[in-house]
């Protein structure tokens, strides 16, 4: 798989449930991931930093609680413009439910 700066990758953590990734930079046999998620001040994003090893293919999380890399299963795939859509749909259909409010 070919990584660059700025693409979006989907890391699948089980069958239901994914997250995307964006490569931030790739240095040598380093590639460097982060995760936005929004917070609950609407300007700021919580970030979760993510960095691949080519050589070995093994993708660890930062653990800022101890300030170390923990292992995580490598399930990284290139994510398509269908994959994206498909997610923005699913977010927004579920967003815009009338609960009887």
């Amino acid at each position: 798989m070919t990584y660059s700066e700025g693409s979006t990758y989907k890391l699948q953590s089980d069958y239901y449930e994914s997250i995307l990734l964006e490569c931030s930079y790739v240095k040598d046999n380093t590639i460097w991931l982060v995760h936005k998620t929004p917070s609950l001040n609407s300007n700021v994003n919580d970030l979760v930093y993510y960095k691949l090893n080519r050589e070995t293919n093994k993708l660890y999380k930062l653990n800022l609680a101890f300030s170390s890399w923990d292992s995580v299963e490598n399930t990284l795939s290139e994510c398509m413009a269908q994959d994206l859509w498909s997610k923005r749909q699913g977010y927004t259909s579920y967003n815009n439910m009338n609960q009887g409010d």
